[in-house]
């Protein structure tokens, strides 16, 4: 859970903006011939209670970006407000996230030392590295510290920054990473946990193994890959 102190006016602007959340706007007057697509909208539910105590209610809006309100532009309000004060949070790169809203959701991952889980993350969604193409290894080798290790299971330990890199962008081919914990062991040790997704053709045929990251921050470089340990795969298809 995500805890942080909100100023005053910060808390009385949120009030005042939210006032009206859960009213429908009147509908648009004049004609109109325009014809609007709107796919995969984002969907969200805000909610306000009336008044503090068990006597209070809940006010309770459910919408979707396509259409036309006041509950979507709220909670991203919220969410654009959550990060700005939670220090942790604002330290995440905007530029790697869709938006505040998923910004939050990668921030719950971090532990321990938040502020350096927060800027190992950002190493990890660097460009190219979460999801490496197969000639992409030459352009994320700066991410690898020089003595990085990578086990993988039924294959060779893998040493050094460069075979590692190579090692990496050539094992993720068809594999995703999926992180489950940012834990910050110390202000330059960081480790991340998370399952490694095969995919197939069929789901049946999926795969995953338990994997973790180390990444650590030392002789004046960032954080960098100092190790990646990678379990058994076992089935996860249906």
């Amino acid at each position: 859970m995500l805890r942080g102190a909100v100023p005053l006016a910060t808390w009385d602007r949120l009030f005042a903006h939210a006032k009206y959340f859960d009213r429908d706007l009147a509908p648009r007057t004049g004609k109109t011939d325009d014809l609007a697509l709107c796919l995969h909208s984002w969907v969200v539910t805000v909610e306000a209670v009336t008044a503090p105590g068990p006597r209070g209610g809940v006010r309770r809006k459910t919408q979707d970006a396509c259409g036309e309100g006041l509950a979507v532009d709220l909670a991203f309000e919220m969410a654009d407000t959550a990060v700005a004060l939670l220090p942790a949070c604002a330290l995440l790169d905007a530029e790697r996230h869709r938006n505040a809203v998923t910004r939050l959701g990668a921030c719950g991952q971090l532990t321990g030392d938040r502020a350096a889980a927060a800027q190992a993350l950002n190493r990890y969604n660097a460009h190219w590295f979460a999801n490496p193409q197969p000639g992409s290894a030459p352009s994320i080798a700066y991410l690898f510290h020089d003595q990085a290790e990578i086990e993988w299971p039924d294959q060779p330990r893998v040493r050094g920054g460069a075979a590692a890199a190579l090692a990496w962008a050539g094992h993720m081919q068809q594999r995703r990473f999926w992180i489950t914990r940012v834990i910050g062991e110390t202000p330059d040790r960081v480790r991340i946990e998370g399952k490694v997704q095969q995919i197939a053709d069929q789901r049946a045929d999926w795969r995953s193994a338990d994997a973790v990251q180390i990444w650590t921050r030392e002789n004046g470089f960032d954080f960098r890959l100092r190790s990646l340990q990678v379990g058994a795969f076992t089935p996860t298809g249906d």
